[in-house]
């Protein structure tokens, strides 16, 4: 049996606990905040459940492994067809589907889009370019992916223009595209008339009583197999030769020695808090190619039973601060109070940007003023609102940054008893699924090596995200 420290009790670090504890080894997750889930967390007031964004579990696979490590947790399925993108003062549905925006877009810009995708598709193929601009305007046309205002969404979540975001990001979130973009005309069609369907039958799910339960099942299942959580405890440093963790709790500096480090910290953050000390390369790395993106969460309460028509709105064009709006209600009722509602706006930002800047109340009456603009809030209903400001919200693929992730992680590659997973870990913008998934799977795969065979899981983890997406040079 071996010792397992843990840094970071959010959804990656409690399923690779979940597995090691499972495999008969001792578990210790050190989580800053007082509660675990990290990004899947929630707050509750005056009745009002807030999730820190909406979530959703994508797919069916992860279903059978929560089935069996938290049977205590209530999921529902989720609608799809209420999420929606407002585009030029039209809907179009969310997730993108080709044939929507193609019916619904005004009549005077469809021959142009049509044509342009025809052309596409009779040209020889090409790479597709370096940005994620050049990636989907090959993929489709200029003029559709001017239309829907990409550009406009993408620069609101990364605060950099289209043309400097990697393709990674488009084959990523993207994935209509990246399945469209070497079919034949006739398969094209085909695709687009049933994409919606598709979309609609992907099962999608949620717990409706607010997304920490996800977390706090998960970590009941960690403790109830004899791990351990301690809560309220800041690592100060990360000791790679012997392995030990030294963090801070209630003010008292303490040490928990362990045979191996799983860290689901910021990779940034990480590498700053490594003894011996990383190599000025891989600092440089971190401090000019590996960016975090903030996001601050409006959650706003309202005296009325509903807001908006849908459950999500996307903001692709510039105008609105925020990018996505929520309406809680519309995912679960036991969100809110009955006859009440609430909204939740999502506004990205970098330190030091004007943004952040803001105060709470200065950034409620900036996008208080906005809905009531697009008609989406009524200011003699709102009863309150509070402000959460996240770091490390979304990493951010900038160009050029495939470089540096490398250079980090080669590095990292090279210590016997450390491995950096999950989203921030990783430096990957990963779905709630696949930070279960993955972490229960690196999780299985050290619980059952020997001391010798880790370093052979550590290098695989990395390589297996330098080779996700075309990210590190692979096609």
């Amino acid at each position: 049996m071996a010792r397992f420290a843990i840094l970071g009790a959010g959804l990656s670090g409690l399923a690779v606990g979940n597995a090691l504890v499972r495999g008969g080894h001792e578990v210790v997750c050190l989580e800053r905040e007082p509660e675990v889930g990290g990004l899947a967390r929630s707050v509750r007031t005056g009745g009002f459940t807030f999730d820190y964004g909406p979530h959703f579990l994508f797919g069916d696979k992860v279903l059978p492994l929560l089935a069996r490590l938290t049977p205590g947790l209530e999921l529902a399925p989720v609608r799809r067809d209420l999420e929606r993108m407002l585009v030029g003062g039209r809907y179009f549905k969310f997730p993108f589907q080709p044939k929507d925006l193609l019916l619904h877009m005004p009549r005077r810009a469809l021959p142009g889009v049509l044509l342009e995708m025809l052309g596409r598709r009779l040209a020889p193929a090409r790479d597709g370019g370096a940005s994620v601009e050049e990636w989907v305007s090959e993929a489709v046309g200029r003029r559709l992916y001017d239309y829907i205002s990409l550009s406009g969404y993408i620069e609101k979540l990364y605060g950099l223009p289209a043309s400097r975001v990697s393709r990674e990001w488009g084959i990523q979130k993207l994935k209509f595209l990246a399945r469209w973009r070497e079919a034949g005309l006739l398969t094209l069609a085909s695709r687009a008339w049933g994409e919606g369907r598709r979309v609609q039958a992907y099962p999608v799910s949620y717990p409706p009583a607010g997304i920490d339960q996800l977390a706090g099942a998960l970590a009941e299942g960690l403790t109830g197999a004899g791990g351990r959580v301690v809560r309220g405890a800041e690592v100060c440093q990360v000791d790679s030769d012997k392995p030990a963790v030294s963090f801070r709790q209630d003010g008292d500096l303490q040490t928990l020695d362990a045979d191996f480090v799983v860290s689901t910290l910021p990779v940034t953050a990480l590498v700053k808090l490594l003894s011996p000390a990383a190599p000025e390369a891989v600092a440089a790395a971190c401090r000019g190619s590996l960016r975090y993106r903030s996001v601050a969460l409006l959650f706003i309460r309202l005296e009325e039973p509903e807001a908006i028509p849908h459950l999500c709105i996307y903001f692709t064009q510039q105008g609105p601060s925020f990018r996505r709006l929520t309406e809680f209600r519309r995912l679960s009722p036991r969100l809110a109070p009955e006859g009440r509602t609430s909204l939740c706006v999502e506004i990205t930002f970098a330190e030091g940007d004007g943004l952040s800047a803001l105060s709470d109340r200065e950034l409620f009456e900036l996008a208080a003023g906005q809905l009531s603009g697009l008609g989406m809030l009524r200011r003699p209903k709102v009863s309150g609102y509070q402000v959460l400001r996240l770091p490390f919200a979304y990493p951010v693929y900038e160009l050029g940054y495939e470089a540096g992730l490398e250079a980090v992680l080669g590095w990292l590659g090279g210590l016997a008893s450390l491995v950096s997973v999950g989203r921030q870990g990783l430096f990957h913008y990963n779905t709630m699924a696949n930070s279960v998934l993955e972490g229960y799977g690196v999780g299985e795969r050290l619980a059952a090596a020997l001391p010798g065979q880790r370093g052979e899981i550590i290098r695989s983890v990395y390589a297996g995200r330098m080779n996700k997406y075309g990210a590190g040079g692979a096609a």
